[in-house]
């Protein structure tokens, strides 16, 4: 899950693109019914992004959205193995 995001980001970057982004802030973790997964409340920071050097600059607004993430250990290291964003 978070393997996907970082090969799409490693995917601009090589193209020659960028992104500006101030990141997520987490506002609230929840214990869903299995322990090994959550809901998450983030403060999405307004993201800037060109997919290539010589691509358009994109813009995604931010904002506060829900997320399940989902942990799976393996080799005694906790990795996300799933992420979504939750629609109320």
């Amino acid at each position: 899950a978070c393997l996907g995001l970082a090969n799409r980001v490693a995917e601009i970057i090589d193209a020659g693109g960028s992104i500006q982004t101030d990141g997520w802030r987490i506002l609230r973790i929840a214990t869903e019914a299995r322990n090994t997964s959550y809901a998450v409340t983030v403060d999405s920071r307004p993201t800037s992004y060109r997919e290539s050097e010589s691509g358009p600059m994109k813009s995604m607004p931010g904002g506060v959205t829900k997320h399940r993430i989902e942990l799976t250990r393996q080799a005694g290291d906790w990795q996300v193995s799933y992420l979504t964003e939750l629609h109320s």
